[in-house]
């Protein structure tokens, strides 16, 4: 018994340390708006400054200036930091930046095409988001928004 008992502790502990990482991915970045969560299917993102759309990561970082954008089958969710998340359905791209007016920052999220459903809450009202999907935008807080682009941008 007291063998197994101890081959059993040491696979768990392995099972722990290979674990850690992917935990540690969860936590929110200090400059991160959000993260990628429940991805179905091919998802792809690129952060500011990269040229190349490469494959996403669950749990990975949604720094200010990334684009996230769903093909056909395919959706993913963006939990923001301050709380609330948004629903990026098929045929998607969004792009999210941080903006600032009058000492008041809120999330951006500009709809380029495809259709999105954002659920602005949280607990203490502190996130506010900016919309702008083809020829409107506007600003969110504590509300459920379902948003789409069609093909000719209205």
């Amino acid at each position: 018994m007291r063998g197994r008992a101890g081959v059993a502790a040491m696979i768990a502990a392995a099972a722990l340390l290979t674990l850690a990482p992917a935990c540690s991915r969860t936590a929110f970045a200090a400059d991160a708006i959000a993260k990628l969560a429940n991805i179905e299917g091919k998802t792809l993102i690129r952060q500011k400054g990269e040229a190349i759309w490469r494959a996403a990561a669950e749990g990975e970082a949604i720094e200010p200036g990334a684009s996230v954008k769903t093909l056909s089958n395919s959706a993913a969710q963006a939990v923001f930091a301050k709380g609330g998340a948004v629903d990026i359905l098929p045929m998607t791209e969004v792009v999210f930046d941080i903006v600032e007016k009058n000492g008041l920052k809120s999330i951006a999220m500009s709809l380029e095409a495809g259709r999105a459903f954002l659920r602005a809450e949280d607990e203490e009202g502190a996130a506010q988001f900016v919309i702008k999907a083809g020829n409107a935008a506007f600003r969110a807080r504590n509300a459920s928004v379902f948003v789409e682009v069609e093909e000719n941008g209205g």
